[in-house]
């Protein structure tokens, strides 16, 4: 459908505030970083029926939800009429690496027979550790390539003060492993800048590209103005591209078998990824600003590092129109001409990015062997002092505290009173507030979370006074009888359940939360050598559709195997299922694929296990099973072996 017969269609109805968010072209517009990823399928589309107006496009979309970008499905989901006129394919997937691979499977849709459309852009989302997860689907995908006319990109959620998750997480480096380039816009207009461009890239060079999410930029708005031309001027530089360069091809062999896989490999590392630097440099992806100054020294800034130095410049009273500034789009692999460019002539660059050194690293390896490179400081200093922490969040005011004092030291800027100003601002952040407000995290009004999790023999306010005499025997055989407190020990996993660990909160003896899916092979690691011989462990349905059903094969597996090769039959675990009926933190979605919580149960008891505990609102639905393999119960929990 071109894009004339598909406006047509839309002009026929009256819109709705969602779907003209999305489908007008020009004017002004104000978005949140969420909305700006579902604009951003449009917009591409667009941008191909320019491109190509006699060809057809399709979408497909697939990953996990999880903030910052929790709400992601949810905004899709309520113009699913309107993606399905635009041949917009959402299909959630039940864990990350589902979604990934399915997301590669739309790029190789013409190996299983004629296909309805010419080409298909294809787009994966999910958080820090689901990146971490998808790994494997990355490397395969990378390797083999891309077909032609069709794109991929990856939507990666980099949670750099660990808001929503149980540690930081920076996504960059995780691609740079499995050879993913990175790009990273710095605000909510950026993120459609910065899509349609490595959607371009992606169909150029036949590698799927990272597009890097920071969650102040996922969190936040901005009202700009599109610009209409702005598709025409890619469009040709675009097809400008193409004509230049008729001698490449892209390499695309889903094969990964050697030899073959050695020649995809030689493709990806001297052919595809240099071409990707590239496409950068033709297509002008890095900023420079104020190259009239040739000053003797430059700052380079990514992502939304870039729009925080402009706040710290602010606030040191220097204009941005004072100070040279690099701004590269794609962080790797860097656009070394472009960057050389920028470098010559000066003594020192002093790089700014948020977490561990990415940008920096690489600059500093492609410089090393140029003769009259410039001093380059960024995470330390030329003494090896850190100069920018790689932890925490960097936000306007640590920059203008780090900055400011080597600003101060340049010619340029020696009479400008900047240590009176940083003085100043010292003085104010040593000042003692008299009020000091501070909100302990609770759960909401009436979460179940609050109760679902409780155990046996622990009471808020007195403590653990439950206690239990183990007899068992140590490593050698020898018996031992011991006594354990608290009696009962929890295992959680992610999500709500999660707070139970805060002493203001805890209505349970819980222990160390660890990655999605681990929930109860933690203890199965840890069991044979304490003497403790039960715990419970609580997994919401949630965790359970996501990768959990696979857990409690494995815990089975496991205690048969203690019990058949060493002995050991006296570890026992408690499986709490909690039937919520929620994704816990992101936004209230129903699990994917969730089955009710009868069927979730016959599937455990067809994996051999006798004895199912059951967490839920109203244990009385659950009253038929009683005379059943599984048992309902709130307090007193069967074990399963």
């Amino acid at each position: 459908m071109g894009e004339t017969d598909r406006t047509r269609r839309t002009r026929r109805k009256q819109l709705s505030l969602e779907e003209e968010r999305y489908l007008t072209t020009e004017g002004p517009i104000h978005l949140t970083g969420i909305q700006a990823l579902v604009r951003l399928n449009f917009d591409n589309l667009r941008l191909l029926q320019t491109i190509y107006p006699e060809k057809r496009f399709a979408y497909f979309i697939s990953g996990y939800e999880g903030s910052p970008l929790g709400g992601l499905d949810i905004n899709l989901r309520k113009v699913y009429s309107l993606l399905k006129d635009w041949h917009i394919l959402h299909v959630p997937g039940g864990n990350e690496e589902a979604g990934a691979n399915m997301m590669w499977g739309s790029q190789i849709h013409r190996l299983f027979g004629p296909s309805k459309v010419d080409g298909v852009i294809g787009a994966w989302y999910g958080k820090g550790p689901g990146v971490r997860r998808i790994a494997d689907v990355q490397d395969h995908m990378q390797m083999a390539g891309i077909d032609k006319f069709c794109s991929a990109y990856f939507i990666s959620g980099d949670d750099h003060s660990s808001k929503s998750s149980t540690t930081p997480h920076q996504t960059d480096l995780i691609h740079y492993a499995n050879h993913i380039p990175t790009a990273y816009p710095g605000n909510v207009r950026e993120i459609l800048e910065a899509g349609k461009r490595i959607m371009l890239v992606s169909m150029l060079s036949g590698l799927a590209i990272n597009l890097k999410l920071e969650t102040y930029v996922c969190d936040g708005s901005q009202e700009f103005l599109l610009n209409p031309d702005e598709d025409l001027e890619l469009a040709e530089k675009f097809l400008d591209f193409l004509e230049k360069n008729k001698d490449y091809t892209r390499h695309f062999s889903p094969v990964l078998l050697p030899p073959s896989v050695l020649v995809n490999e030689s493709e990806l590392l001297y052919s595809k990824l240099p071409m990707v630097s590239e496409i950068s440099r033709l297509f002008g992806l890095d900023q420079w600003y104020n190259r009239e100054l040739k000053s003797d020294f430059g700052i380079i800034a990514t992502g939304k590092s870039y729009y925080d130095l402009l706040g710290a410049l602010k606030e040191l009273n220097i204009s941005d129109n004072e100070v040279e500034i690099f701004k590269p789009l794609i962080t790797w692999p860097a656009d070394m001409t472009s960057l050389r460019e920028f470098a010559r002539g000066k003594k020192e660059l002093i790089v700014i990015e948020e977490k561990r050194s990415f940008y920096e690293s690489h600059i500093k390896n492609a410089l090393y062997n140029d003769r009259g490179r410039p001093v380059i400081v960024g995470k330390q200093d030329e003494n090896g002092v850190t100069l920018f922490p790689a932890n925490g969040n960097l936000d306007s005011d640590k920059i203008a505290q780090i900055l400011g004092p080597r600003l101060a030291e340049k010619s340029v800027f020696r009479d400008r009173k900047l240590e009176t100003v940083l003085n100043e601002r010292r003085r104010f952040a040593e000042l003692d507030l008299p009020i000091q407000i501070k909100r302990p995290p609770a759960y909401c009004s009436g979460c179940q979370h609050r109760t679902a999790l409780e155990i046996a023999g622990h009471h808020l306010r007195e403590g653990t006074v439950d206690k239990t005499t183990v007899h068992s025997h140590d490593l050698d055989g020898n018996s031992v009888t011991i006594e354990i407190s608290p009696k009962h020990l929890m295992g959680i996993g992610i999500g709500c359940s999660t707070m139970s660990i805060i002493d203001s909160l805890a209505s349970n003896r819980s222990v160390v939360v660890g990655p999605m899916e681990s929930e109860g092979l933690l203890w199965m690691g840890a069991s044979a050598f304490s003497y403790r011989v039960h715990a419970d462990q609580g997994c919401g349905d949630g965790t359970y559709f996501h990768s959990a059903r696979l857990n409690i094969n494995f815990i089975r597996d496991a205690i048969r195997h203690l019990k058949k090769h060493y002995g050991i039959d006296d570890t026992n675990q408690t499986l709490l299922y909690v039937d919520n009926s929620v994704v816990a933190m992101t936004g209230g979605q129903r699990p994917v694929g969730q089955d009710d919580p009868e069927t979730a149960i016959v599937n455990i008891q067809r994996e051999g296990i006798e004895h199912i505990a059951v967490v839920a609102e109203a244990p009385e639905e659950f009253r038929h099973f009683k005379n059943g393999t599984a048992s309902t119960c709130t307090q007193n929990l069967k074990r399963f072996a």
